[in-house]
């Protein structure tokens, strides 16, 4: 057991309905936060890092994994300050959304 605090980041890969590689990660250490979400990209993991910074206070002692996307992701901010998460622009089943 790691004495510490493990953060995953990332799209569905990170977090999905059956365990992936942060659960399996997450089971040795103290305290374990997965912040992965379906059809996320990059600009998602940013923008939760620094909200888990401010939210922890993360100090030397915590590790944080982020797994990268593709550059093509579409996750963005509503104006209600929910996320949208689209997943690949280029998706057929985004055609109508982005055009």
């Amino acid at each position: 057991m790691v004495n510490g605090r493990l953060f995953t980041l990332g799209c569905s890969h990170t977090n999905y309905i059956w365990p992936t590689w942060a659960d399996f990660i997450g089971h040795f250490f103290e305290e374990f936060h997965n912040y992965g979400k379906l059809g996320c990209g990059n600009f998602f993991a940013l923008s939760h890092l620094c909200e888990i910074n401010e939210k922890y206070k993360l100090t030397k002692d915590d590790t944080v994994l982020i797994m990268l996307s593709d550059d093509n992701r579409a996750d963005f901010i509503q104006n209600s300050g929910t996320w949208t998460s689209k997943g690949n622009v280029y998706a057929p089943s985004n055609e109508s959304y982005f055009g």
